[in-house]
C-alpha cells in the first residue's frame, strides 16, 4: 500500500513539474507572440476613392465660443454626438520602420456624415462612408472592429 502511495506521489510530482515547464515556456514564448500579432499588426483597410486632405487654416475673424469641458461624462451623454461636433475613433496601424509619426486609421462621425481617415507620416487621406441610421459611439467601435479586426483597440474622443 505504501509502495502504491509513493508511486502515485512520484507520478503526481512529475506531472506537476511537466505542467510548470509547459506553463513557463508558453508564457515566455507563445503568449507574447500571439498577443503581439493580435494587437499591433493591423493594417488600414482599403479605400475606394481616397482624397488627400488639406490642413485648413483657421479664420481669425471668427471668434470661437468657450467650450465647457468635463473630464467625467455621464453615460447617457457619451452616446450622443455633440451639437456641431463629432466623435473620433482612432487606432494605430502598422507603421514603417524609421517613421517620424505613427500610422493611424480613424473614423469621424458627425451629425450627418461618417468619414474614414488614414494617416501615413505627413499624408492624410479621407473617404466618405455610408452613415448608419441613429449612429452612436458604439457603431464606431463595431465599425472599427469590422475594418481592422477583433484585435483593434480604438479610442474615442468627443469634440
Amino acid at each position: 500500500m505504501l509502495r502504491k502511495f509513493l508511486e502515485g506521489l512520484i507520478f503526481g510530482t512529475g506531472l506537476a513539474i511537466a505542467f510548470v515547464v509547459v506553463w513557463i515556456i508558453s508564457m515566455a514564448f507563445v503568449i507574447p507572440r500571439v498577443m503581439e500579432s493580435a494587437t499591433t499588426h493591423s493594417t488600414a483597410p482599403k479605400f475606394e476613392n481616397p482624397t488627400d486632405a488639406q490642413v485648413a487654416a483657421p479664420d481669425p475673424s471668427v471668434a470661437g465660443s468657450p467650450r465647457d469641458f468635463s473630464f467625467f461624462k455621464h453615460s447617457g451623454e457619451r452616446m450622443k454626438i455633440p451639437q456641431g461636433g463629432g466623435v473620433l475613433a482612432m487606432a494605430l496601424t502598422t507603421t514603417t520602420p524609421g517613421a517620424k509619426r505613427p500610422s493611424t486609421y480613424q473614423l469621424w462621425l458627425t451629425e450627418s456624415v461618417l468619414w474614414q481617415i488614414r494617416t501615413t507620416e505627413d499624408k492624410a487621406q479621407i473617404e466618405r462612408l455610408t452613415r448608419p441610421e441613429n449612429a452612436t459611439a458604439d457603431d464606431l467601435d463595431r465599425l472599427m472592429r469590422e475594418k481592422l479586426g477583433p484585435g483593434a483597440h480604438g479610442m474615442c474622443q468627443w469634440e
